[in-house]
């Protein structure tokens, strides 16, 4: 499985390298602090209620416009993806253990990411991940418009750098005052994560760009007995002092770091600790000591084990002592505890405080818990218009955010059924009738009833009503009458039932008919939601055979066929099928007699193969002369296929081609035949004639020629053929 597994992969990625790509993944990190994929909405749409996990997608170096053309597949399940209102990033809601996420531009190109190889694990359910996508062409510098725009920048930490379009330009609040057209800014600092992103500067505006940086340090902190003897402990981090036990770093960007504890001159511990942004790392002296104590006796007796035992070779030696730390540093007590800011919240009025998908009561609200960096809030209050932002929590200090709620309308949404799915800009909110609560503004809302019917409209939404009630049917239900007859009834030329019954129109045009026997009535609708139609009630009326044919009918006829020339009659039957729309249509027609079926069922030829020919007054013309015994016998069997086309009406011109064969004879004492050559042949046959459709009564009237015969004998020989039968049209 593994194996398959690798060659698919290289098959996708052969595919998708056929294709330019002007971007890159530079990272997959895990968010261990975002709720995001905790929202329980989401949750229970992706595969059947699975709970799923979240990918959001950062996006730099890419303008709006192109970030909206990404599209996204995953080897797992479905995707469901989702625009944030934070910083413009796209989440993802994906199955939990995905493994390759496929991503597409129109004009970017295409990329595929192995998710466990960047992110070194796997994706677990209910856990927010983040994927940065750089891209790698330069951004266009084009001028806009001519005239002076500007930008303001606030970041924070307020000694961060900051760079534009690659070059640095200070420290601090900026104003910057340019020309119009699309500026690449960056602002870095040691001890946090570098953002960047693109200012589009118009003409006479001025964008404010407030860039809140997110914690990369943490603190080292060695608590414990403070001295050795007389001697004080000092501490050493990467050969550099800092300080005397107890002991609290500055800041210090995530990394690991050597930690030494000496006493004068004399080392009492040395370790390795990790710094994880936004925590402190604490671990104890006696720990730290005791730890050193055990790699040094450790490593001592493997240096006297070696010096009986050569087989070791250099493996235990001094130079170990880093190795045997390293491998114990591991295992000692580190414990980790959060860098936390105090934040206050204010609103007017009081409103729910949400920060990071976890409740914390009603306004006023102060949370002195909250790790340092930029957080999620929300603040909902009934009927007004939720707050969905940033806010940044700075250590050693109380940041104060107070809000103004706006009013939002609670509107209720309905259709002209009950239980229909409702989405409001493409966000899926219940069955009708729903009620949603949204800010004064515009929104798109859609009705779907099934994959076949569905509506959608822009609803304007404002301090008029409050709570307004927004009807968007999709179309109407009539009860349908045809006087007191069960009629067949047509929708658009399909059938969908017999009269009376209630039928669901949609919005828009529509044709209703009504068909009883030979009887017609139809009736031509614009449904609205602004025209209530009411009930039904079609009138019929005789229809012309014409408008019987449009829809196209099959036929069926009896044939009689007789000759100009010596008698006898023939039998047969014409089928045939006149296509929609009543135009044009075909027809086989078989003639035969019963002689001719009996020479066959008594397998005697003896009439189709005679060699002597007489003429009309039984003169032998070839063969020796013969006594007729006075038996006569004909045999006749034809076969024509044609076309009917429509001449005017219910008439339709027929021509037709096909093969017959035609033998009269006189029987002699001998037991032979002669064949009366004037009326027998055995030859091409054709047709033509004219057939009439009315209703469900087909009549047709042909004329056969014997081509061989007429055109090397000048035999003027005609069979004239007529046909009643039934005439059955086809259903809408």
């Amino acid at each position: 499985m593994k194996k398959l597994y690798i060659l698919s992969l290289l098959l996708l990625a052969t595919h998708f390298s056929l294709f330019s790509q002007d971007y890159k993944v530079t990272s997959v990190e895990h968010l261990q602090k975002d709720m995001t994929a905790r929202k329980t909405i989401l949750t229970e749409k992706v595969n059947g209620g699975q709970q799923c996990a979240v990918l959001r997608i950062s996006t730099q170096n890419i303008l709006d416009l192109q970030r909206d053309l990404f599209q996204f597949e995953c080897d797992m399940g479905s995707v469901i993806r989702e625009r944030r209102k934070d910083g413009g990033e796209i989440c993802l809601w994906v199955s939990p253990g995905i493994k390759i996420l496929k991503i597409k531009h129109s004009t970017l190109g295409n990329y595929i990411l192995n998710i466990p190889e960047m992110l070194k694990d796997n994706v677990q359910s209910l856990n927010t991940y983040r994927i940065n996508i750089v891209g790698l062409k330069e951004l266009p510098k084009e001028t806009l418009a001519y005239g002076k725009c500007q930008m303001v920048f606030f970041p924070h930490p307020d000694d961060a750098v900051l760079f534009i379009n690659g070059d640095s330009i200070g420290t601090g609040r900026h104003t910057i005052t340019s020309l119009s057209g699309n500026y690449h800014w960056m602002v870095k600092h040691p001890l946090y994560q570098t953002e960047e992103g693109i200012a589009i500067l118009t003409k006479g505006n001025i964008d404010t760009i407030t860039v809140n940086l997110i914690p990369n340090y943490g603190y080292i902190k060695i608590t414990g007995e403070d001295k050795d003897g007389e001697e004080a402990l000092k501490v050493y981090l990467d050969g550099e002092p800092k300080g005397n036990v107890p002991f609290t770093s500055d800041k210090l960007a995530a990394g690991i770091y050597e930690v030494v504890l000496k006493a004068g001159d004399t080392l009492k511990a040395r370790s390795k600790m990790e710094v994880k942004r936004q925590q402190i790392s604490v671990n104890r002296t006696d720990e730290l000591r005791w730890y050193y104590e055990r790699a040094l006796n450790f490593n001592k007796r493997l240096i006297d084990y070696n010096s009986a035992n050569d087989s070791w070779g250099n493996y235990a030696n001094p130079s170990n002592e880093d190795m045997i730390i390293d491998s114990l540093a591991k295992t000692q007590r580190t414990r980790y505890y959060p860098i936390t800011g105090k934040v206050t919240i204010q609103s007017k009025p009081r409103a729910w405080v949400t920060v990071d998908s976890v409740r914390y009561g009603i306004t006023p609200v102060t949370i002195d818990s909250l790790s340092v960096g930029p957080h999620h809030l929300e603040l909902a209050a009934g009927d007004y218009t939720t707050i969905d932002q940033k806010i940044n929590v700075v250590e050693d200090e109380v940041m104060s955010y107070s809000f103004q709620l706006e009013r939002a309308c609670m509107a209720t949404i309905i259709s002209d059924r009950p239980d229909d799915q409702v989405f409001v800009d493409n966000e899926y909110v219940g069955r009708t009738p729903v009620t949603i609560t949204r800010p004064f503004g515009v929104y798109s809302i859609r009705i779907k009833r099934s994959i076949y019917y569905s509506i959608e409209e822009e609803v304007s939404l404002g301090p008029d009503e409050l709570e307004p009630t927004i009807y968007i049917p999709l179309g109407q239900t009539v009860h349908v009458e045809v006087g007191n007859k069960k009629a067949n009834l047509y929708r658009d030329n399909n059938y969908v039932g017999r009269a009376p019954m209630e039928l669901f129109l949609p919005n828009g045009q529509h044709n209703i008919r009504a068909e009883y026997g030979w009887t017609v009535g139809e009736i031509d609708l614009n449904v609205s939601k602004n025209c209530p139609l009411g009930d039904l009630n079609i009138e019929t009326h005789m229809q012309s055979p014409t408008s019987f044919l449009k829809n196209g009918a099959f036929f069926l006829t009896g044939n009689l066929g007789f000759l100009n020339k010596g008698g006898k009659c023939i039998y047969g039957f014409n089928i045939g099928d006149i296509a929609q729309g009543g135009h044009a249509g075909w027809y086989f027609n078989i003639m035969t007699n019963s002689n001719f079926i009996s020479q066959l069922y008594n397998n005697d030829f003896s009439l189709l193969n005679a060699y002597l020919t007489a003429n009309e007054n039984g003169e032998t013309i070839d063969g020796p002369l013969s006594t007729y015994t006075g038996e006569q016998s004909l045999i006749r069997a034809s076969a024509i296929f044609g076309v009917a086309l429509k001449v005017a009406g219910p008439v339709y011109l027929r021509i037709g081609g096909g093969y017959g064969i035609r033998r009269q004879g006189w029987k002699t004492s001998d037991g032979s035949w002669a064949v009366v050559d004037p009326v027998s042949w055995r030859t091409f046959e054709s047709s033509l004639g004219l057939q009439c459709c009315i209703y469900n009564i087909a009549v047709n009237t042909d004329v056969l020629i014997p081509l061989q015969e007429v055109l090397t004998g000048n035999k003027k020989l005609f069979e004239f053929r007529v046909g009643l039968g039934f005439c059955l049209k086809h259903k809408k």
